[in-house]
């Protein structure tokens, strides 16, 4: 979302959306660096279980961005991604909601159009 280009964070006048639209907002300018980082090798698809989960990484310097969306808006998806890590707390920047990376994998029940942003450090 692009604030410069629409008002995004009061308009629309929906309020659960811009409270959601507000924290998107936040993580994007947090993250501007990364975000719009156009080297090669910046981005990455790491491999997902399930075809209807997707999965980006935008790598930095001192810290990844993984994003995580379940592209099916009316079913839930489960869906495993290993790490490196074989135990590690990750936290949902737009929930604030932790999730666990146990024995290298991050298994995940999602939501229909479920999406979760961690920052993972390099």
């Amino acid at each position: 979302f692009n604030a410069s280009a629409y008002d995004w964070s009061g308009t629309n006048n929906l309020l659960p959306l811009n409270s959601f639209i507000r924290k998107v907002l936040v993580i994007r300018e947090r993250y501007h660096d990364i975000i719009c980082n156009g080297s090669k090798g910046s981005l990455v698809l790491p491999f997902v279980s399930a075809p209807e989960v997707l999965a980006v990484m935008r790598k930095g310097t001192s810290c990844n961005l993984l994003f995580i969306g379940n592209s099916d808006c009316e079913n839930h998806a489960e869906a495993t991604l290993e790490f490196g890590s074989e135990k590690k707390e990750l936290k949902d920047l737009i929930t604030a909601t932790d999730r666990q990376i146990v024995n290298h994998r991050l298994e995940l029940k999602l939501e229909p159009g479920e999406c979760l942003i961690f920052e993972i450090p390099s």
